[in-house]
């Protein structure tokens, strides 16, 4: 089933340097709270509201992995084809409040084998 919005592609139909801007997806205290259950890290940068107040991030942060796994579910069909085919690269560039709205986005590279 396709949606004409985000026709199914295949990497072929992907251009070097193109990139795609999937759909956004809010993170909330039970995914957090959830993803700690689930992963085992109850690190206190995640769970203690206390200590984290007073970080330099002000409030407790959610889990760089929850971000990422949560952004590839949720990216169209050509960027899920063209990461599935080349890998994904997802660098912290800042920490996740809570709530927080995750929106990725995908960027072709060369195609080349190395």
């Amino acid at each position: 089933m396709s949606d004409d919005a985000d026709p199914p592609s295949v990497f072929a139909d992907v251009e070097e340097g193109e990139t795609t801007v999937t759909q956004g997806r809010t993170i909330t205290e039970a995914d957090v709270t959830n993803f700690a259950g689930v992963s085992g890290d109850f690190n206190h940068l995640h769970t203690d509201a206390e200590r984290m107040d007073e970080s330099m991030f002000g409030e407790r942060i959610a889990h760089g992995m929850l971000v990422v796994s949560t952004s590839a579910t949720r990216s169209t069909s050509k960027a899920r084809s063209s990461r599935h085919a080349r890998g994904t690269t997802a660098p912290a560039t800042a920490p996740s409040g809570r709530p927080s709205r995750s929106s990725p986005s995908a960027t072709e590279r060369s195609s080349r084998v190395r």
